[in-house]
């Protein structure tokens, strides 16, 4: 999957833009709007606010906090492998609770760092939506990129891309690699 990040000049033209591309076959699911004024996007029950997983990195942090998580338990069972007396042997619920607690502490601060950091989407479109603007994100299968642009091209000749499609990424995209 790959986001097409589009700039809707206002919320009429937003929502145009998103029923064309369900029109199109693209599942409202995968479809999201970026507005300054959130209660403009929220009024409408046709439209998706942008949630944390389109405005932050935090799928991103939580996929780097696992392998943190992962080192911190390799290294908490070497320390104490090697610092424990001769004789003292862990217990299957002594392991499985430092495996719990590493994960659950990776997972958690990970998120954390996440949530404070804007995804690309935000970073790049941060005056287009203080201007008034709204982007919408729409997460197009990979072989239907080209053809939905035509199609978007033709419907909407004024249409413009807040980002390029290779910079914008995908939800999709960080969940499979």
């Amino acid at each position: 999957m790959k986001r097409l990040c589009l700039v809707a000049k206002n919320i009429e033209m937003a929502k145009r833009l998103v029923q064309h591309l369900e029109h199109e076959g693209v599942q409202s699911s995968h479809v999201h709007v970026l507005g300054k004024h959130v209660e403009e996007i929220t009024e409408d029950e046709h439209l998706r606010n942008a949630s944390i997983f389109q405005t932050t990195n935090i799928l991103s942090a939580l996929k780097a906090g696992l392998v943190l998580s992962l080192a911190l338990i390799a290294l908490i069972f070497c320390v104490f492998y090697f610092s424990m007396p001769q004789g003292i042997h862990f217990t299957t619920k002594t392991i499985l609770a430092v495996i719990v607690a590493g994960f659950a502490f990776g997972l958690w601060s990970s998120s954390m760092i996440g949530l404070g950091v804007p995804s690309k989407v935000v970073d790049k479109t941060k005056k287009l939506v203080e201007e008034g603007n709204f982007i919408v994100m729409a997460d197009i299968p990979k072989e239907r990129v080209q053809a939905m642009k035509e199609h978007l091209k033709e419907a909407f000749p004024e249409i413009q891309y807040a980002m390029p499609v290779e910079e914008a990424g995908s939800l999709s995209d960080l969940t499979q690699s």
